[in-house]
């Protein structure tokens, strides 16, 4: 089970945009570090089943099954900003920076998914790639990227 925090794990055409992120919060004084970048099938299920198996009182955190999410393919990157040496995930201020720091290079926020937003979520795909192709070119070509 596989689940990446290096930005070198990324396709390399989403390398550049998450690491431009990056550098645009560090420009606006905020200090980001990527939580995850590629996940493979088995991570993700894993993911998945959180909330979901009898007994596991947590609350979901993905609706993505192994397969179904762009981190499976290698163009998704979380992240958490941090301050102090302590991880911030509740200052909706904060988050909105981060969020317009990402959109300005070019990654698309999963805080703006209209279902199940997803905050801490970027990412960089070709544009119109729907996730029901990404499989069989990731599976032939080992990128989703023509």
């Amino acid at each position: 089970m596989l689940n990446s925090r290096l930005i070198m794990d990324l396709d390399p055409k989403a390398q550049p945009i998450c690491a431009a992120h990056i550098a645009e919060c560090a420009k606006e004084g905020i200090e980001i570090i990527i939580t995850s970048t590629w996940r493979d099938i088995e991570a993700q299920d894993a993911l998945y089943a959180i909330g979901r198996t009898p007994g596991d009182l947590r609350r979901r955190v993905t609706n993505a099954r192994g397969g179904q999410s762009w981190h499976n393919y290698r163009v998704a990157w979380d992240v958490v900003p941090v301050i102090g040496g302590k991880c911030v995930w509740e200052d909706p201020i904060l988050w909105e920076k981060i969020i317009a720091a990402g959109e300005s290079v070019g990654a698309e926020a999963g805080a703006k998914w209209k279902t199940f937003p997803d905050r801490p979520h970027f990412q960089h795909r070709p544009a119109n790639l729907e996730m029901a192709d990404a499989f069989a070119l990731f599976t032939a070509r080992g990128t989703i990227f023509t």
